[in-house]
This record gives C-alpha cells, structure tokens and sequence, in this order.
C-alpha cells in the first residue's frame, strides 16, 4: 500500500489512565500520518478481535510504526511524503488510529 500525506508528531495521555495529560497521565508522542485524501480499509483478517472487527471508512489519520527507527526519519516530520507499507486496525491502548500502518519506507513527495 501506498499512501501520500503530512506526518505529524501529536502528544496522547499515557499511564495511568491514557486519558488526560492535563490530569495526570504521562505524555506519549506518537506519529501521525494525515493524508491527502481519505481511505476505506476492509475487515482485517488477522484482526484478534473478531467481534470488533469492521470495516474502517473514511479514515484520514494512520498511526506510523516504524519498529523504533524514528531517528532515520525524523527529517520528514512536517513534510509531504509517501508511505509505502501494510494496513492494520488498532486494537490496543498504545494504537491511536483505528487503522495503522507498518512503513517499510517512507519518501519526500516534491
């Protein structure tokens, strides 16, 4: 999959509660890529949850994960770029977008 967007840093509640920096919780910052134009992503079929598992429509925002290798990358913060790799839904407290996507590479778009 490739997808063309901005990627952003953006800062969320982290423990305890993962529910407000302001009362509490530890900021976590965690790369956001906001793309061009809104995609559809189908039911995941690995997805561990088979009950909450739908499809995603109209989604905006990804969750990057680059495995820890955020300093290759770190240049690209606030620049258009194309993000080639696979889809998933977020399904746990650290997964910020419903869908996510696994970079294997990411490029500067001119």
């Amino acid at each position: 999959m490739k997808l063309v967007g901005v990627i952003k840093n953006r800062t969320f509640p982290g423990p305890p509660n993962y529910k407000s920096v302001a009362k509490g919780d530890e900021p976590e910052d965690y790369w956001i890529l906001t793309l061009d134009n809104p995609i559809d992503v189908a039911e995941d079929p690995e997805y561990p949850v088979p009950d909450e598992n739908r499809p995603q429509l109209n989604q905006r925002e990804l969750q990057i994960d680059l495995g820890g290798d955020y300093t290759t990358y770190a240049k690209l913060l606030g620049k258009k770029v194309e993000v080639t790799g696979s889809l998933s839904q977020g399904f746990t407290v650290h997964h910020k977008t419903p869908v996510m996507i696994g970079v294997r590479e990411i490029r500067a778009v001119e």
